[in-house]
C-alpha cells in the first residue's frame, strides 16, 4: 500500500468517525482510484480544512491536492513540508499560497531549548553556536529533541 492510499483510507476513516459512523469495512479492500473518488465525494459539497503534516515528495503532494480538488466553496488543504521542492511546486500553482517560515536563529533557538532542558546550563551558548553551527532547517526541530540527543545530533556538524 502506498502512502497515498493510506493518507486517503485514514482520512475517509476519520471523517466517517467524526460524524459518529462506523467506517465500512470495505474501505480497507479499495484501491487507490476508489479512495480517491470516494474522498472527494465525500468532500464535495462540505466546507473543510484538511491537514497533511511533512510531506515530502512533490508527487505525494501532487497526488494530494489532485486528490482534494478544488470544490469552490472555502475548503483548504494545509500541508508542512521542509522540502524545497515541494514549495516550489506550491508556488507555481495559482490556487496555493505559502507562507514560509524562517528558521529559528541559533540565540533563539538555545533559548527555546534551554527553557526546555534543564540540563542545558552545562553548554555555554559559544560551545552551543561552534557545536551545531551547520544545523539550518534542523534548528526548530532541535528544539524538540531531548539533549543528549541534539547534542548527538549536532557530533555530525563540527
Amino acid at each position: 500500500m502506498g502512502r497515498l492510499e493510506k493518507l486517503m483510507r485514514d482520512l475517509l476513516k476519520k471523517l466517517f468517525e467524526d460524524e459518529g459512523k462506523e467506517p465500512p469495512q470495505y474501505i480497507s479492500e479499495m484501491d487507490r482510484d476508489s479512495l480517491l473518488d470516494a474522498v472527494r465525494k465525500y468532500l464535495q459539497h462540505k466546507r473543510s480544512v484538511v491537514i497533511v503534516d511533512d510531506v515530502w515528495s512533490v508527487k505525494l503532494w501532487a497526488q494530494i491536492e489532485n486528490a482534494l480538488l478544488d470544490n469552490n466553496n472555502g475548503s483548504r488543504i494545509l500541508i508542512t513540508t521542509r522540502s524545497r521542492e515541494v514549495v516550489t511546486s506550491c508556488k507555481n500553482s495559482p490556487f496555493n499560497k505559502v507562507h514560509e517560515l524562517k528558521p529559528l536563529t541559533l540565540k533563539s533557538l538555545w533559548n527555546f531549548f534551554a527553557r526546555r532542558h534543564s540540563n542545558v546550563t552545562t553548554m555555554n551558548f559559544s560551545d552551543f553556536v561552534e557545536k551545531c553551527k551547520g544545523l539550518c532547517y534542523e534548528r526548530n526541530k532541535a528544539a524538540t529533541m531531548n539533549f543528549s540527543d541534539f547534542v548527538e545530533k549536532c557530533k555530525g556538524f563540527c
